[in-house]
Formats: structure tokens, sequence, C-alpha cells
């Protein structure tokens, strides 16, 4: 009878056991596949990437550009249209999206530049995959934010852009901004880029301006 009592308090132990231990497997479980729908409905938010030490690599003022296109830029347009329409004359050539880089939605310019300053874009990409392939990195695209302004647009966007002046460097075709916050979490790929856009400053193939209140780094090809 005693030995019947043991065997049947050992079962109820057995199997109080198994139900505390599937209790518990199931609200891991349960917390692991809850938290996935959470990252998923609620992804993590994007941490725009910081430029480190381009204060000191990039620091070619507003004056320094404008050396670039005193001897060689287009006539400010008044309007989009207009930029448009040297384009379709062949004064201007045209950027489209492709493996090195892409061109953000453009509200305040359009996505025309003088052949120079296309052939400086690829190059640079060049570049800078080569120094992703070097490091064993993924190349990451960077983004192109805004190119060719009119006058009309340059206006418009003093009204929002503290870093905006009527004398534009976007003015005459051979000035770009680029998005260093874009590369996000991708810091060595960031680090890359820089030391690729760094190398063809110091060539003295471009002037670049660091913007730490847009995010960008406004460049002129020379």
């Amino acid at each position: 009878m005693k030995m019947s009592l043991n065997k049947n308090i050992a079962i109820i132990c057995m199997v109080t056991a198994v139900i505390i231990c599937g209790g518990l497997f199931f609200v891991l479980g349960y917390t692991k596949i809850k938290s996935i729908i959470a990252s998923k409905v609620n992804p993590k938010p994007f941490a725009p990437a910081k430029c480190i030490d381009c204060n000191t690599y990039f620091y070619d003022g507003v004056y320094t550009h404008e050396k670039a296109y005193r001897k060689e830029g287009i006539k400010p347009q008044k309007t989009l249209e207009d930029i448009e329409n040297l384009h379709k004359k062949a004064v201007l050539d045209e950027l489209e999206d492709n493996e090195l880089f892409f061109i953000s939605n453009l509200e305040h310019s359009r996505p025309f530049l003088l052949k120079k300053a296309c052939t400086f874009l690829i190059e640079l990409g060049m570049r800078y995959k080569e120094n992703c392939d070097k490091n064993e990195l993924e190349y990451k695209r960077f983004k192109i934010t805004s190119l060719t302004r009119s006058i009309e647009s340059v206006n418009k966007l003093q009204k929002v852009n503290a870093v905006a002046i009527e004398h534009s460097a976007h003015l005459k075709g051979k000035t770009f901004d680029i998005s260093y916050t874009h590369f996000g979490e991708h810091t060595a790929q960031l680090t890359q880029f820089i030391m690729a856009l760094n190398e063809a400053r110091k060539e003295g193939k471009c002037y670049v301006k660091y913007e730490q209140t847009t995010g960008c780094l406004h460049i002129t090809a020379i």
C-alpha cells in the first residue's frame, strides 16, 4: 500500500513537472512569436548615419564652390521647365538610377547635370565600389537628393531650408547633394564612401561642403 502510494506521488510529480515545463515552453515560444510579430508591425526605427570627421575633410565654402563654375556652367534658368529644355537641347545630360546610386524624389531640382559632373558621379561610384570590394563589404548605393535647380525653385527652397542661398551653385549644372544619413547602420560602407570622396577632392576633381543640418554632402564637380 505504501509502495503504491509512493508510486502515485511519483507519477503526480512527473505529470506536474511535464505540465510546468510545457507551460514554460509555451510562454517562451509565445513571447518569441509576439516579439517577431511586433518587430514586423513596428520595425526598428531608421537611425541616420553620422559623418564622422566630415567637418575636417569637407569644408569648401560657398565662394570655393563658385570657383568651379566661373568659367564653366550653365546660365541660371528661371524655371524647372527651362532646365528640362536645356536637356532637350543636349546641353545637360540626364542621370538615372543605376547599380551605383539612385536619385530621391526631386521637388526643387531636376536630374540633369553637365556631362563633366555626370562623369564624375560615375567615377565616384566606381571608387567607392572598389573600396567596398577590397574590404569585402556589400555595396550600398548612395542617394542623390538634389541636382540642378532653377531660380524659382531656389526661392521656394529658401523658405524651408536655412542653408539655401540665392546664388546657389545648384543653378549652374555642376553641383549635387549626396545624403550621408542614408547609409544608416551601414557605417563601414559610409566610411569607404567618405574615403573615396576625399580622395577625389584631394586630386582636385571636386569641392565638397559638409552640411550637418541637411544630412548631406554638397558637391561641385571641377
